[in-house]
């Protein structure tokens, strides 16, 4: 309903986590049309750029690689 109330093909929802020096980013992205859900998780580091790990969860469910990302830095 929300996707027909605002015209959103996908929702994007998530959370960042920091335990100690590692960076965990959590995304959910939701279709608006049938409700399918992916996600994916990318860990990092706190020194991490917080746009770079958003870009590879990105590219982790684009690509259908959803699952766990990793970088180092």
């Amino acid at each position: 309903k929300v996707g027909q109330l605002t015209g959103a093909r996908i929702l994007i929802t998530g959370s960042i986590l920091q335990v100690e020096k590692k960076l965990i980013l959590l995304a959910k992205i939701i279709s608006t049309e049938n409700g399918r859900v992916v996600g994916a998780s990318v860990e990092g580091v706190a020194s991490d750029d917080l746009a770079a790990l958003v870009g590879i969860a990105v590219i982790v469910v684009s690509t259908g690689e959803v699952g766990r990302a990793g970088r180092t830095g």
